[in-house]
């Protein structure tokens, strides 16, 4: 038998609570606008998936440019298209 005081952890007590929802539904943590259109474009997604179809994506993408300078939205582009980190 595991021996609960050896494995048990207060890491997840001191955890942020979330403070968004996520297109399941679920407990999620809001993105700032920079990292939010960073991960769309690095997913490169823009299709249907289980819970956001193309449209909706490409949506939320345009709202995010609207918030951010457009030198960082060419800079992030240029590293998605040319592979650089």
């Amino acid at each position: 038998m595991a021996n609960r005081v050896l494995f048990r952890s207060i890491a997840g007590k001191l955890l942020p609570k979330p403070d968004a929802v996520n297109e399941a539904k679920g407990p999620a943590y809001a993105l700032a606008p920079k990292h939010a259109l960073a991960q769309y474009i690095a997913t490169g997604c823009l299709n249907s998936t289980f819970y956001a179809s193309a449209e909706e994506q490409l949506s939320k993408v345009m709202a995010l440019c609207g918030e951010i300078d457009s030198e960082f939205i060419a800079r992030t582009q240029f590293s998605a298209v040319s592979g650089a980190g």
